[in-house]
């Protein structure tokens, strides 16, 4: 409302720059309430009181118990949910909280059940590389520290940890996620858990304040604790022993980290796309080479007019496979970068990827006839046969990842 204008906190993307406008979320209650840090106070003494504030009640006793009451858990021992509230049990106290966040604004609110303590923060902006995570998590932290200093109890490293290490090491997905068609969305959000030479692991995305991952050591089969701190990281298996997940109570409980397996994981994404993009590249530049060396020389390539027409078609599908790539990248950039109007981008990158299937088909069919009826020696044979193995994993990609598509459905 006008009248509220004047008092409304300016926000931003980072820590400066143009102010933005009033953001509308409309998916009630995940961000629809607009409110003052008194106001938000009222709330957390009501919610310590039994559900009144001031002598009003605004929730039955029986509701504000049940709210504060553990709902689920995702593993044994770990911060889970309540109701409405999840559990952040840290110093060795019950805390509930919930945090919030829209584009310019995050919030975190921490409830300290038996102290009568309650905790609110929000800052205006994301901060330089997402430093606001930092500031509202390390300030409440510290707040706990300083008037509620804890002494965890001594866990003992297990005996031979790195069997387990290397068991969990591997490439894990947020289980909160757009499950979606175009699967590279996920490939982009998996984080990395490293096995360490002397058994600890290293989970790529809890760090410290100072921005570096964490330590973990093994005190428990397949339970982990922070080097150095009291939190805990526990590893869940599924009914056939493989490991299913992780989840910490040095990260909030609104999700799990599903394992990856196969070709999917982003390490292996990384490297095959690598090498096949370098292949894609380095044929395009030996074909033209080729072709300017031979010009030069007057000296034609030694292939029939059917052998001609395979060899070029395969050429021309190396260039759309690289140019469906390139149009992936422009659809990636537009997304972070917030734009809403991707529409022709898209269109064009599901029609080269539709392009590339066709391409990298091309490509296997010269590959095959070069490798099994020539021309050319080994050393042309070996480079059309690990031509063909990059066009194979790129028709993989494209298939597995949504890449070709007639639907704008991602």
């Amino acid at each position: 409302p006008a009248a509220l204008v004047p008092d409304m906190s300016q926000g931003y993307v980072t820590a400066s720059g143009k102010p933005q406008p009033f953001e509308y979320v409309e998916v009630a209650p995940a961000g629809s309430l607009s409110a003052t840090a008194t106001d938000m106070a009222h709330f957390m003494i009501a919610q310590l009181e039994g559900g009144s504030y001031d002598g009003g009640s605004i929730l039955s006793p029986a509701t504000e118990q049940l709210m504060h009451t553990p709902q689920s858990r995702m593993a044994p021992g770990m911060n889970g949910f309540d109701l409405g509230f999840y559990q952040e049990n840290r110093n060795g106290l019950r805390i509930i909280g919930h945090a919030g966040d829209t584009n310019y604004f995050h919030s975190d609110l921490h409830l300290l059940l038996d102290k009568d303590v309650g905790f609110f923060i929000s800052v205006n902006s994301a901060g330089t590389d997402g430093a606001a995570e930092q500031v509202r998590v390390g300030v409440f932290r510290a707040f706990l520290d300083r008037y509620f200093p804890y002494t965890p109890p001594v866990e003992a490293t297990v005996a031979q940890p790195q069997h387990d290490a290397a068991r969990v090491a591997g490439w894990y997905v947020t289980s909160r996620r757009i499950v979606s068609a175009l699967g590279l969305l996920d490939v982009l959000t998996q984080s990395s858990v490293t096995a360490l030479p002397d058994g600890e692991v290293q989970v790529a995305m809890l760090k410290n304040l100072a921005g570096t991952p964490k330590r973990w050591r093994e005190v428990g089969p397949l339970t982990y604790r922070e080097v150095g701190g009291q939190a805990h990281l526990k590893f869940v298996t599924n009914s056939k022993g493989h490991i299913a997940y992780w989840i910490s109570d040095d990260f909030l409980p609104v999700m799990v980290f599903q394992k990856v397996h196969g070709l999917r994981q982003q390490g292996d994404v990384t490297w095959m796309g690598s090498t096949a993009i370098g292949v894609f590249i380095l044929t395009i530049a030996i074909w033209l080479g080729g072709w300017i060396v031979r010009r030069r020389y007057k000296s034609p390539l030694p292939v029939t007019g059917r052998q001609k027409q395979l060899r070029l078609a395969s050429r021309i599908g190396v260039l759309v496979i690289l140019g469906a790539l390139a149009a992936w990248v422009a659809v990636f950039g537009l997304l972070l970068n917030g734009a809403e109007a991707i529409t022709g981008a898209l269109t064009i990158a599901y029609i080269l990827g539709a392009l590339g299937v066709l391409g990298a088909l091309a490509i296997l069919a010269e590959a095959a006839g070069r490798l099994l009826h020539g021309p050319g020696g080994w050393l042309v044979r070996t480079g059309e046969g690990l031509l063909g193995l990059c066009a194979l994993y790129g028709l993989w990609a494209i298939l597995a990842f949504g890449m070709a598509s007639f639907s704008f459905h991602y």
